[in-house]
């Protein structure tokens, strides 16, 4: 399976100074405070200013620019058609451009999230059927993106699950099993499928640390991270991804599915 350039490549080594430039110049955003935040790819500031809090994103340099601009499109669509959604906001450069550059790398501002990581946070059955109603909202908003270019070949996208086939050896004997009777099963139940299914951009990776929460009422969602991992793929494996994150929870993992799906 080819790997991403962008999961190769290190994230972009950039000086505060230089990111603080950056801001004025093209943003007219006059920085008191930047810090760093985590991120697998890219590299990622929280931005304190006068008007406001911000993120400042720089795409890693081994990343399509298309892909890039998909996350900004699929963005101002959800803005437009699910505006009650807690994703971030694109903010314009100066120029109206919702995209710069620096060094090679695309960057971005986006508007700041507030909330607690759902992976910081205690859970439940009411939060759990509200995740699921937000990623239905996701879903119910992408229906209508087009997006021409933008589309990965990543490698945790279901669709492509059997690939992972000729790899199986690399699991520990105690779990080998149970991988290959998955696999198994979703070359005939499931791949025979796949034609016939609704096929659209999602976000593909709906997990606790892309999540925030309300840390007063950590059942209300404040804010859904990280569109890095859209793929055009079965619709419904979204819902899989999030399910499998949120529902396999608990004593009772079938009954969790099931309130998760109906949700």
């Amino acid at each position: 399976m080819q790997v991403p350039d962008s999961l190769t490549t290190a994230p972009p080594a950039v000086p505060i100074a230089d990111a603080i430039g950056l801001l004025a110049r093209e943003y007219g955003i006059a920085a008191r405070s930047l810090t760093p935040l985590t991120s697998e790819r890219d590299t990622n500031f929280k931005v304190e200013s006068d008007k406001g809090l911000f993120v400042l994103k720089f795409a890693n340099v081994g990343e399509r620019p298309d892909v890039t601009r998909l996350q900004t499109a699929a963005l101002l669509h959800m803005q437009t058609h699910e505006p009650e959604l807690a994703v971030p906001r694109m903010i314009p450069a100066l120029s109206g451009a919702m995209e710069t550059e620096w060094n090679g790398s695309m960057v971005r501002v986006l508007s700041w999230l507030e909330g607690m990581p759902l992976h910081m946070a205690p859970r439940s059955a009411t939060q759990r059927g509200n995740i699921a109603r937000v990623s239905a909202g996701i879903g119910r908003a992408l229906s209508t993106f087009q997006f021409e270019g933008g589309e990965q070949d990543l490698q945790w996208d279901i669709q492509h699950a059997l690939r992972l086939k000729p790899d199986v050896g690399a699991v520990e004997e105690g779990g080998r099993a149970l991988v290959v009777a998955a696999l198994d099963r979703f070359e005939t139940h499931v791949a025979p499928l796949l034609p016939s299914l609704r096929c659209q951009f999602v976000h593909g990776d709906l997990n606790p640390y892309n999540l925030l929460v309300n840390p007063a009422n950590p059942d209300e969602v404040t804010g859904i991270l990280d569109f890095g991992d859209m793929v055009k793929t079965p619709l419904v494996t979204d819902l899989a991804i999030a399910a499998g994150y949120h529902a396999a929870m608990g004593a009772d993992v079938m009954q969790n599915q099931g309130d998760f799906i109906a949700a």
